[in-house]
């Protein structure tokens, strides 16, 4: 079974919807559960993942820089990487709004798999859609031996490449 990948701004207009549902279903998540839990027991939910999202952005956007780094000192491309840190940063966000259908969301985007998954599919769509050429030069700096700028080219094609 192959799948089909929707235009880029098909997907895009159909992402901007769920982000926008997802404050709608984080409203009912609460008047459904909060019954359930009290509101001691809601807040504490509520409080407990606000620290979990800290603590996801704090950890792994130290890991990430650290990982891109490396990949950029080493000359290769870090766009997996940085598709693996962004989804991570997402997470954390996730954790940080209060609601627990976006605290589910969250759960999923830590799981190491489902991001592999998630970054694969997105590398598929940016090679059939688009690309990415990142190159790094080293250019002179004042008072310094040298800086490393980081050039970006991408190329929008409008539909899939053959």
């Amino acid at each position: 079974m192959t799948h089909r990948w929707k235009r880029p701004k098909e997907q895009a207009m159909r992402i901007l919807v769920l982000i926008l549902l997802l404050p709608l279903v984080d409203i009912a998540s609460f008047v459904v559960v909060g019954p359930r839990l009290g509101v001691a027991g809601t807040l504490s939910l509520v409080l407990l993942s606000v620290f979990v999202g800290i603590t996801v952005l704090r950890r792994s956007g130290l890991r990430a820089v650290e990982k891109l780094r490396g990949t950029l000192v080493d000359g290769r491309q870090a766009v997996p990487e940085t598709i693996d840190a962004a989804l991570l940063a997402i997470a954390g966000v996730l954790f940080i709004v209060p609601g627990f259908a976006s605290d589910i969301i969250a759960l999923f985007l830590l799981i190491q798999p489902i991001r592999e998954l998630i970054t694969r599919q997105l590398l598929i769509n940016f090679k059939r859609y688009g690309g990415v050429v990142v190159t790094t030069e080293t250019h002179p700096a004042s008072g310094s031996a040298g800086t490393k700028v980081i050039d970006v080219d991408y190329d929008e094609i409008d539909g899939p490449r053959s």
